[in-house]
C-alpha cells in the first residue's frame, strides 16, 4: 500500500461499541476479525449465575462466553449431533465417574440443566452441581463439539480454576485438540496446566511499570534445565520470568 492510511475515529466513552456502524473498509475488516475471536470464562457459578437459570431452548446454536446457554447448547447437541453429544459425554464420565447423563427437555421454551448419576433413579438439577462439576461440563462441552463450530480464534481464561487436579490434565488434552483446528489463547496461573506444554507454546506476560511486555522464552539457552525440570518448574523457579 503507498501512502498514509485514513484513519476512522469511533470516539470514545459509549455504552455500546460504535465499529458496526463504522462505513470505512479497513474497519469493516477489523470488526470481522474482532467477530471471530471469542474469550470463554466460566468462573461465575454462583447460586444466581445465569449458567444454573433456565435459557431460551432456540438460543443454543453457539455457547455464549459465560456459558449462560449451556442447557441449550447441550440440547441441540443432543439432538442434531448425536456422534459430539456422545464425545461430550464420554469426557464428563471420564472426569466425573459418578455421572451418567443429562436429562435435558423444554419447559414452555426453556432448557434447565439435569442428570442423572449411576446407580440411581434420581434426577439432580444444576442447583445441586457443584461449582468445578459446571466449570467441567461447559470446558468439555466448548472444546469437545464439532470442530467446525468452533470459533476462529478461542481465548481460555484460566480454565484450571475450581477444577480437580486431574481433570486439569484431561482439559489440557481437549485444548490441544481443539488448537488443531482454530487458535487457542489461554491465559493461565497453573503450573499443573502448563506442565502439560512445552517451554515454545508459551508466551511470558510481565508487568514493567504501566506496561505489559510479551516475549516467548529463549529454548536454546534453557536446554540444561528443559533437560532437568518440567515446564511447570522452570516457571515456577523464575528461569523464564511471568512472576507476580
Amino acid at each position: 500500500f503507498e501512502g498514509k492510511s485514513e484513519w476512522a475515529s469511533c470516539g470514545v466513552g459509549h455504552e455500546e461499541a460504535k465499529l458496526p456502524e463504522t462505513s470505512n473498509k479497513s474497519a469493516n475488516v477489523i470488526l470481522s476479525l474482532l467477530r471471530k475471536l471469542i474469550v470463554y470464562q466460566f468462573h461465575n457459578t454462583s447460586d444466581t449465575a445465569p449458567i444454573r437459570l433456565k435459557w431460551s431452548q432456540a438460543d443454543g446454536r453457539w455457547l455464549k462466553q459465560n456459558g449462560e446457554n449451556l442447557g441449550s447448547f447441550l440440547f441441540r447437541i443432543q439432538n442434531e449431533e448425536k456422534t459430539y453429544y456422545t464425545r461430550i459425554i464420554k469426557y464428563i464420565r471420564l472426569l466425573l465417574p459418578f455421572f451418567d447423563d443429562f436429562e435435558l427437555y423444554p419447559e414452555f421454551g426453556q432448557i434447565l440443566i439435569r442428570w442423572k448419576e449411576k446407580g440411581t433413579t434420581k434426577v439432580f438439577n444444576v442447583g445441586q452441581a457443584s461449582d468445578g462439576m459446571l466449570r467441567t461440563i461447559a470446558l468439555i462441552s466448548l472444546l469437545a463439539q464439532n470442530p467446525n463450530d468452533l470459533p476462529t480464534v478461542l481465548f481460555l481464561d484460566e480454565p484450571e480454576l475450581g477444577l480437580h487436579p486431574s481433570a486439569i490434565d484431561a482439559i489440557a488434552g481437549l485444548i490441544k485438540t481443539a488448537s488443531t483446528h482454530c487458535q487457542v489463547f489461554v491465559a493461565t496461573q497453573s503450573i499443573s496446566l502448563v506442565n502439560n506444554f512445552e517451554l515454545e507454546d508459551l508466551v511470558i506476560i510481565d508487568r514493567k511499570g504501566r506496561n505489559s511486555e510479551y516475549y516467548r522464552p529463549n529454548t536454546e539457552n534453557l536446554q540444561s534445565y528443559m533437560e532437568e525440570f518440567s515446564t511447570g518448574q522452570i516457571w515456577e523457579k523464575n528461569i523464564i520470568g511471568g512472576r507476580p
